[in-house]
């Protein structure tokens, strides 16, 4: 684990839509494309870089330090294999 890749949260919105498995996009100022989570609030913005922490089964869990302090929010292996670029 530990390794870090890009996230195309747009990629994301064409293919699923707003709502994902464990995140919904925010797509509320035209053009930005921002993963969101209940617990808190946006934890990936389009193209940022993450890192994954862990993978369990189909859950993949990885952190994004970008921001004021770091997030941690999942994907599932499917969502992440279309949506990663490095």
């Amino acid at each position: 684990m530990g390794r870090n890749i890009c996230i195309s949260v747009k990629t994301l919105y064409d293919l699923y839509g707003t709502n994902l498995k464990y995140c919904t996009i925010s797509t509320e100022e035209k053009g930005y494309y921002d993963l969101k989570t209940e617990e808190a609030g946006i934890v990936c913005m389009d193209r940022e870089t993450c890192t994954i922490l862990s993978e369990i089964n189909n859950e993949i869990i990885l952190v994004n330090e970008n921001g004021e302090t770091p997030t941690t929010f999942r994907l599932t292996r499917e969502e992440l294999e279309v949506a990663s670029f490095v």
